[in-house]
């Protein structure tokens, strides 16, 4: 530890109060971390090793040598700095070190990395933790201080700018301009072309002002003026805007509020509307004098109050203590996969992707391994098998990362009595407090609530009869009602062959098809998710317990839909149900869920896997009561009350588009020929679909104007989707997309910020549209 010593001398403490009355304390911690502190950082195999750690200059990272890598940490990946005298991680040891744990602190980051780092003298430390803290703050202070547009172009910059010269050259941003006029523009705000020291090419307040200029949302200003011209009232639109001394059009203040109860939101307040001005108004002239100008209100646009999803909705704004037969609950199939059924890639980072989406129910088929371990496939194909263990493992790590709310395992049990044991061995002491494994109260009638299992994890499988005159009776149902459809599965040749559920489960005996025997600790560990074959819906109303559930195919689970939906409600009142794609989608295809939904039935599973429509509208529809991953179902799905939901007209204009980014793939230079497509997805199977006119070659900034109804028969239960494609010979090229509950939109002027495939952002892409529903 010599060298822990003498780094106290080079990180010369007594230069702290250097200057002092000169330099802010900021400054101060700056000088010192930039002079470099030696301190040992420690790696989750409990090793030490001595490092230089060093702020940069830009201030905006550090780093620490010697090492063999880039190592830079940016600020702005800083997620939690702490001083701690024990870091919160069982895997770190600390007491051979023999350093007075009061030196020691972490540094958390987004990616989920952790440094843990023990400085020669606690003052060091303190002096990382204060500065680094002051520089992360500041750092969103400064994001926070320039729009989401201007953010946005920063970062582009710093993504283009791979030589680091802090120029950017001219490039093609899928703008409908010719070379000569693009060039002209560039040049123009290239201000300091003819210096000497100037090489050609925009530094990075260049560009924001050349990309922001090429951006002008005329289309917002226009759009107001024509829907108060449309009305006859052509003084009244004019009157929202005038112009100011500098010539900037904005909305005063009195007339914003007018604005927002016409436009907007009729329970708009004065404070409402002074809340809008001071959080999007950039000039700070406007918001003294509390007027909004266009790039304000495009500022407002972009924020969450004016994005066409309701904010209220991204948090717990359900009722979550009714039972949980009560609720639609975010399900995985097969979870997990990665691609098809016969010859997909398994992986846990499957079911870790899954949880961070929120699902709350993921499917393991288990199967015996080798050296006695229990794995994780698809039986009889050729994708590969990954440990049970390690599945738990990121289970326990992930489980509640996305939602506090219970998570179901499913269990497909196919393994002998042996590996089912290890199975229950590993659930109780990986999962530990976690797994609830209470069991059922005999005198219950309905279900425990979301609330009530919050942060534990369920266990969906077969259980063993309950003990009679003192003996345990095996059961012996089938391992699986997911047989029913019949699966594809690989015969030795790696054919395709298709296994009834008589030939995937054995011979008959006695006229009855044999089961397999259930392993007691395994069976101790289902409680509230009993799995039991169902007969039918007179049997299950007589004689099923709340606790009891069921699996359905796709294909039966359509004709139950269509033949005795309204019993089918009935049971999924008390009763869970679990619905699972049929087993002829070999390519993880997915149904459509609002057959199951429109039942009622709670886990509807999907491959999530499988980024298309169907998976679009499923995350959707869940990204509402904050991702919980539990969504109330309708009074009429819950309780003896008719359905009284009112139809309702639903009126889309689709303004403009954004920024749509260029099709992967797509020729050198070639610019999108934009259309959209808006899709109302009803209850059971209904859909409507209208879509607008091709813009060609203007994937920047396209304008439609037009306008589209749709007739809504289940309000409660409709989703809405809006796609972006550009028109291509043959098949046109998927680019965007955006999929909401009917509730959960707005009215009035609002932005809709696309998405890819399923959740993932692709800001600043967005659709500018008018809402109006009857």
């Amino acid at each position: 530890m010599d060298d822990t010593k003498q780094s106290v001398k080079d990180n010369n403490v007594s230069d702290w109060n250097k200057n002092s009355s000169q330099l802010s304390e900021l400054d101060l911690l700056i000088i010192i971390m930039q002079h470099g502190s030696r301190m040992l950082k420690i790696d989750r195999k409990s090793r030490g090793a001595m490092k230089t750690f060093t702020l940069d200059n830009d201030m905006l990272g550090f780093q620490y040598q010697p090492t063999a890598k880039n190592n830079r940490v940016e600020v702005k990946t800083i997620k939690e700095i702490s001083l701690t005298p024990l870091p919160p991680d069982k895997n770190y040891n600390l007491e051979q070190f023999k350093v007075s744990r009061e030196n020691c602190f972490t540094v958390e980051l987004e990616n989920r990395e952790r440094l843990v780092v023990i400085a020669p003298e606690k003052r060091i430390a303190q002096c990382w933790v204060r500065g680094l803290s002051l520089l992360a703050a500041n750092k969103a202070s400064t994001d926070n201080s320039l729009s989401a547009k201007k953010k946005w172009l920063f970062d582009r910059f710093d993504y283009y700018d791979r030589n680091k010269s802090g120029l950017m050259e001219g490039r093609s941003f899928n703008i409908p301009l010719t070379k000569d006029i693009l060039m002209t523009k560039f040049r123009e705000f290239n201000t300091n072309e003819e210096s000497p020291d100037k090489k050609p090419g925009l530094d990075k307040d260049e560009f924001a002002a050349f990309f922001e200029s090429l951006s002008k949302r005329d289309d917002i200003e226009e759009t107001v003026m024509a829907q108060y011209s449309s009305n006859g009232n052509i003084s009244l639109a004019r009157s929202f805007f005038h112009f100011s001394k500098m010539n900037k059009e904005v909305l005063d203040f009195s007339r914003n509020q007018i604005f927002f109860h016409h436009l907007q939101m009729k329970e708009a307040t004065e404070e409402d509307c002074k809340k809008v001005i001071q959080s999007c108004e950039i000039v700070s002239e406007w918001k003294s004098k509390n007027v909004l100008s266009v790039d304000g209100f495009a500022g407002y646009l972009l924020s969450k109050e004016g994005n066409i999803f309701n904010e209220k909705h991204d948090t717990y704004y359900q009722d979550l203590t009714q039972p949980l037969s009560h609720y639609f609950i975010s399900s995985s199939h097969n979870t997990y996969l990665e691609g098809d059924q016969l010859r997909g890639k398994a992986s846990v980072q499957a079911y870790i992707n899954a949880l961070k989406n929120g699902c709350r129910c993921v499917e393991l088929d288990c199967w015996d391994g080798d050296d006695g371990e229990p794995v994780v496939y698809h039986g009889h194909t050729l994708v590969n098998k990954i440990l049970f263990k390690d599945i738990i493992k990121a289970v326990e790590e992930f489980a509640f990362t996305a939602s506090p709310y219970p998570l179901i395992l499913s269990l497909e049990n196919h393994c002998s009595i042996p590996h089912q044991t290890k199975m229950a061995s590993y659930l109780k002491d990986i999962l530990g407090n976690k797994l609830f494994c209470d069991c059922v109260d005999s005198n219950l009638k309905d279900l425990p609530s979301p609330e009530f299992f919050k942060n534990k994890i369920l266990v969906k499988g077969k259980k063993l009869k309950e003990p009679a005159g003192g003996s345990v009776e095996e059961d012996i149902g089938f391992i699986s009602e997911e047989e029913e459809d019949g699966e594809v599965h690989l015969d030795d040749q790696g054919n395709e062959i298709i296994l009834s559920q008589e030939s995937e489960q054995g011979e008959k005996s006695n006229g009855k098809k044999k089961g397999m025997k259930l392993s007691p600790e395994l069976s101790k560990l289902v409680n509230y998710c009993k799995a039991v074959h169902f007969y039918d819906f007179a049997k299950s109303k007589n004689e099923g317990k709340c606790h009891e559930m069921s699996s359905f195919g796709e294909n039966k689970t359509k004709k139950i839909v269509k033949e005795k939906c309204s019993e089918f409600i009935e049971y999924n009142k008390k009763q869970l149900s679990r619905i699972y794609p049929a087993g002829s989608r070999v390519d993880s295809s997915n149904y459509n869920p609002f057959m199951a939904w429109s039942a009622g039935c709670q886990i509807v599973a999907l491959n999530f896997q499988t980024e298309r429509a169907m998976m679009d509208l499923y995350l959707g529809k869940f990204r509402q009561n904050g991702n919980s991953g539990y969504i109330l179902k309708p009074e009429y799905m819950r309780n003896d009350t008719p359905n009284v939901s009112k139809s309702r007209k639903l009126t889309v204009k689709i303004i403009s588009g954004q920024q749509f980014p260029k099709i992967s793939g797509g020729s050198k230079g070639e610019i999108v020929d934009p259309y959209v497509s808006i899709s109302v997805h009803d209850i059971p199977e209904q859909k409507q679909n209208s879509q607008t006119k091709v813009i060609n070659n203007n994937g920047f900034n396209p304008r439609w104007n037009e306008v589209f109804e749709f007739q809504v028969t289940n309000p409660e239960m409709a989703m809405v989707r809006f796609s972006v494609y550009d028109q291509d010979v043959g098949k046109d090229d998927f680019i965007a997309q955006f999929s909401l509950p009917f509730t959960s939109i707005r009215q009035g002027f609002r932005q809709i910020s696309l998405n890819g495939r399923g959740t993932k952002s692709l800001f600043p892409s967005s659709l500018f549209v008018h809402i109006k529903i009857d």
